[in-house]
């Protein structure tokens, strides 16, 4: 999806778990749990964004590696 851009996650963004599948008429986007972004890294081949994550709706003090290009930034400037 063109919205979906996980580049440009900072650390402290609000986010939501976004999976999607882009396929003409096939295509679905949902959306999950919210967090906040804790670290961003790439994968080790350099091709890949990771982000670290704190679920709101899970025990706060553990951290859960995403890819970062299922998560979508929540505009909280609105």
């Amino acid at each position: 999806m063109s919205d979906i851009d996980s580049s440009k996650l900072k650390i402290g963004d609000l986010v939501i778990y976004a999976p999607y599948y882009s396929d003409g008429d096939g295509s679905w986007y949902m959306s999950g749990d919210m967090g906040i972004v804790v670290g961003l890294k790439l994968a080790e081949d350099k091709r890949y964004h990771i982000a670290e994550v704190r679920w709101v709706t899970d025990d706060l003090d553990s951290k859960v590696d995403m890819a970062a290009d299922v998560l979508k930034k929540i505009n909280v400037d609105k």
